[in-house]
């Protein structure tokens, strides 16, 4: 089993805006860092870091479905998943295993389950 980190809803409505977008919410959690997109989603995008692996190094799943760009496998923080839609953030900090594997788990995985 890899190590997690569980990001609850009590946390979201209590710590953050409602209209923070998955990146900031996924901060709480260790080895995450991030940068740029200070203004809320849809006004500005953000890039998060798992473990020093930059986006496209690492899976996002909305409800167990992959997300991410067309043509690559990038993610885009503006995306409209605002906090209050979001009931449980999960950050798995490792490569995964066979059932969880994609095509970017390298740094590990954002899984992002709605409310």
């Amino acid at each position: 089993m890899q190590p997690q980190a569980i990001i609850s809803r009590s946390f979201i409505e209590d710590s953050l805006p409602a209209t923070a977008d998955f990146n900031q919410i996924a901060l709480i959690s260790p080895s995450v860092s991030n940068f740029g997109g200070a203004n809320g989603s849809g006004l500005s995008e953000s890039k998060a870091q798992i473990r020093g692996f930059q986006d496209a190094e690492y899976n996002i799943t909305y409800d167990g479905v992959p997300f991410g760009d067309t043509n690559d496998p990038s993610h885009h923080s503006n995306t409209f998943f605002p906090s209050n839609t979001i009931e449980t953030l999960v950050v798995d900090r490792g490569p995964g295993n066979a059932s969880n594997l994609g095509i970017a788990t390298f740094g590990g995985s954002m899984n992002l389950f709605s409310r």
